[in-house]
């Protein structure tokens, strides 16, 4: 950051919270059966399949993919089907994982046969983040509403058990369960290790640290004149804990997605504990919100220069590739 100025801005519309608060419904008591607003029993209710469903398909359709129904594997994965599911606070979350079976889907779509499925998967993701997930924010279901979210999982083709070690899942294409979720004990905090609790606590000690030079930092940046010693030395400050904040989220995130890879061990593992354990303490939506920050200065001053943000070399290369082969760019 060579222009302190967009960090000035950036921190004063920031979101960052006054005070670490988060939640987390990972070690929360299990009720003793499934959301009745998603279930009937342990079958999920048609008009929540049908929606999901409806959902992708309609999006697929309108970007001009064909054969859906021969490669696309869906699946709702995660808390909400699982006995810990009144934990939530506020909206409810459901998460839609899907697959796509590659061969079928090139044989049906050529113009992506040269894309691969990580760079296929990171299109479509930003995509549905951009054009679906704003109005899947609030849905009704029963007498709750929930934010519904949608990912490709490249490598999950037709097998979402082995790809990511889902705690729970519910297969929408053959409205059954996968994964079914686990009976738990009352207290489920007592699977793990007392040193994965000791662990875990000092990404919090350090989240909190890491908010109090931000807020220092930031104070000191507003409070000083423009382009003195000190708006300069703030600005350095202020600079240096964005990047430390993001190093810190970074590892904690690509950690979670460590668990539910291949070589992880899914909703057990360390690294997903590790990640629980922060959104509980409020250092996960800290730790975002300072990174946001930085980012937010980072495309401002791009911006100025450029006339945009720079884009990563992967996006840049995805639209090439589409573009030459007549494929959707977004």
């Amino acid at each position: 950051m060579s222009n302190y100025r967009f960090l000035y801005e950036a921190a004063k519309g920031s979101d960052v919270p006054a005070e670490m608060v988060g939640t987390s419904g990972y070690l929360s008591h299990p009720s003793s059966s499934l959301d009745p607003n998603l279930f009937d029993g342990d079958h999920l209710k048609s008009e929540v399949q049908s929606h999901v469903l409806n959902v992708l398909n309609r999006w697929f359709t309108t970007k001009g993919f064909k054969s859906i129904d021969s490669w696309l594997h869906a699946w709702i994965a995660g808390s909400s089907i699982s006995y810990q599911w009144a934990a939530d606070r506020g909206n409810g979350d459901i998460d839609v994982l899907f697959g796509i079976d590659m061969g079928p889907f090139i044989r049906s779509n050529q113009e992506y046969s040269e894309l691969g499925e990580p760079n296929l998967a990171a299109m479509i993701t930003d995509s549905l983040k951009a054009e679906v997930w704003p109005g899947e924010s609030n849905v009704r279901f029963g007498d709750r509403v929930y934010e519904v979210t949608y990912y490709f999982n490249s490598r999950t083709g037709k097998d979402i058990a082995s790809a990511l070690h889902p705690y729970a899942a519910y297969d929408l294409v053959s409205d059954m369960w996968t994964v079914r979720p686990p009976s738990l004990p009352e207290n489920p905090g007592a699977l793990y290790p007392q040193r994965w609790f000791d662990q875990a606590r000092g990404d919090t000690e350090r989240a909190a640290e890491l908010k109090k030079h931000y807020d220092e930092a930031s104070h000191d940046l507003n409070a000083a004149v423009m382009n003195t010693p000190g708006w300069h030395n703030a600005g350095a400050r202020l600079n240096l804990v964005t990047s430390q904040a993001h190093a810190l989220w970074y590892d904690l995130h690509e950690g979670r997605k460590s668990a539910f890879s291949e070589q992880g061990k899914g909703y057990q593992d360390w690294n997903n504990f590790r990640w629980q354990r922060a959104k509980a303490s409020g250092a996960v939506e800290v730790l975002h919100a300072i990174t946001e920050v930085g980012t937010a200065a980072r495309e401002a001053e791009e911006t100025q220069l450029y006339g945009q943000p720079i884009e990563a070399s992967d996006v840049i290369l995805r639209r090439a590739m589409l573009h030459h082969r007549g494929g959707w760019t977004q």
